[in-house]
């Protein structure tokens, strides 16, 4: 990195520093703290939501996949699925949240399925959100590693502590508003980055197109109705579904919708942002109008990828790379100007930050709220809130560690993989208090959740180990990372209802 680009990436560090601090000021209650006493702009939610759930894998690991030999454009079927998604958690499960008033959506399940609900979701979306954040602080140290030579370990240290410290000081409020600036940041350095290298095309968007097309990466759409159904010839003839493809048409628009309802019905991180709008109206309107921010995103990043391969096809100096995940970082520090360069690897830094804090802030919200028990509420409970920030912080660093030695190859892939074999059995319970336990309050037959999650992680925990060589050896079967969630879910869901029935307590 050149001096100038040290002075766009430190001004990026202060800017962040100075609303995380200006955030700080009058916070006075644990409301205050975990739902920015909600009286958050619906449109700043929205973009607060957007860079959580994208964060530095849309900048990094999704221009790598596509960048990769049969890398293609069907990534966006998943984009289609998780605004499917979002539209079905806005229509029927926002409205019993807010109806509520609840700080995290397991005091839901505390309220239908008693206090071991409660406490069995927190722990179900802790795991799943500790497990996914870990993965991410790693992704955004792949850049700031390539850009400064600065030793991995080190890289992942200065991403959690910088994201610890706004996040201790400001609370939500101060994750947002960081989010916000930090989301408009990598957007806008993703679109610049598109722009240069166009520039640089003999006919710009044109010989992109063509690239594309020769090159395979345009996908399904150079196919009729713009679609991958997903059907290959099978060996005995005829055709037959491919369920370890991810981003085919069923795969997308059910299997990620699916997914959807898990990581933002039920997933803190996501649902956070939500209750901290004014009314189920605007929450509403920034989870629907997410939708299409993230797609446009996914679309943008695909398209940088491409570009960068197409790049690289034009001068005929591939690079060779320890992995393929830091195709985007070398092409930034090696192929753009001065500051230009330093703006890039800001927004990536940026995007990483964005997905550390807000899983600072939940998962402190949901160990006060739900983990401690009322009986163990401090007598300050807004320090204790900030304890725990700090202490997952720390846990936070450790397990990126772990991540960076697992999620050297496919990124996509190990995040997904990863946290979707937890978030089936979450959203299996969810269901369970949504649809048959909705008129149910107290939890009186919350017994019934115990055999049924059981049933579901030995499944979802049987999925995930036929896709393993270590456990089968060569007679693996691994299913895409869309329908891992849709199974766990229903291998949870089905056993409740059919205990319901057996004992006569389900009520509708």
């Amino acid at each position: 990195m050149t001096v100038l680009d040290w002075i766009v990436f430190i001004a990026y560090l202060a800017v962040t520093a100075a609303i995380g601090f200006w955030c700080g000021r009058n916070q006075k209650s644990v409301e205050d703290y975990f739902l920015g006493s909600r009286e958050v702009p619906w449109w700043a939610a929205m973009l607060s939501l957007v860079a959580t759930e994208t964060s530095a894998v849309t900048v990094v690991a999704i221009p790598a996949q596509i960048y990769a030999p049969g890398g293609d454009m069907g990534f966006l079927h998943c984009a289609v699925g998780f605004a499917i998604g979002k539209i079905s958690i806005s229509i029927f499960i926002l409205p019993a949240y807010f109806q509520h008033q609840i700080t995290t959506p397991y005091e839901y399940l505390g309220s239908h399925l008693g206090r071991g609900g409660q406490v069995a979701g927190s722990v179900l979306f802790a795991t799943a959100l500790y497990i996914g954040a870990a993965f991410r602080i790693y992704v955004g140290a792949i850049p700031l590693k390539v850009a400064t030579g600065l030793d991995l370990t080190v890289c992942l240290l200065i991403i959690s502590v910088l994201a610890m410290a706004y996040t201790l000081l400001g609370g939500l409020r101060a994750v947002i508003w960081t989010d916000v600036f930090q989301m408009l940041l990598f957007i806008s350095g993703g679109a610049v980055a598109l722009l240069f290298i166009l520039n640089t095309l003999p006919d710009g968007l044109t010989s992109l197109i063509e690239s594309m097309k020769g090159s395979g990466r345009i996908g399904p759409f150079d196919q009729p109705y713009l679609l991958d159904m997903g059907f290959r010839e099978s060996a005995g003839g005829g055709s037959a579904y491919d369920w370890t493809q991810p981003h085919t048409f069923f795969a997308g628009f059910l299997g990620a919708a699916i997914l959807t309802l898990a990581t933002h019905g039920t997933d803190h991180s996501n649902i956070q942002r939500l209750l901290a709008c004014a009314s189920l109206g605007k929450a509403r309107l920034a989870l629907v109008v997410s939708a299409f921010v993230v797609f446009f995103q996914f679309a943008l990043f695909l398209l940088v990828g491409a570009a960068v391969a197409a790049f690289y096809d034009q001068t005929g100096t591939h690079p060779e790379l320890e992995t393929g995940n830091s195709i985007l970082p070398y092409f930034i520090t090696h192929e753009l100007p001065a500051g230009l360069s330093g703006l890039l690897i800001a927004g990536i830094f940026a995007a990483a930050m964005s997905t550390v804090d807000s899983a600072l802030s939940a998962l402190s919200a949901t160990t006060v709220t739900d983990l401690s028990g009322k009986k163990k509420v401090s007598s300050n409970p807004l320090k204790q809130a900030r304890n725990w920030v700090v202490i997952w912080g720390v846990l936070l660093w450790l397990g990126s560690q772990g991540a960076a030695m697992v999620g050297k190859q496919d990124l996509i892939g190990s995040i997904f993989t990863a946290s979707t074999t937890i978030y089936g059995p979450l959203l299996g319970v969810f269901l369970i208090a949504l649809v048959m336990f909705r008129n149910v309050e107290g939890g009186k037959r919350g017994w019934i959740i115990w055999p049924s999650l059981a049933i579901g992680v030995l499944v979802q925990t049987g999925v995930f180990l036929l896709g393993q060589s270590w456990a089968m050896g060569e007679n693996t079967f691994s299913i895409a990372w869309p329908w891992v969630t849709p199974v766990g879910a229903a291998a949870t869901f089905l056993p409740a209802a059919i205990l319901a029935k057996w004992f006569g307590t389900r009520q509708d």
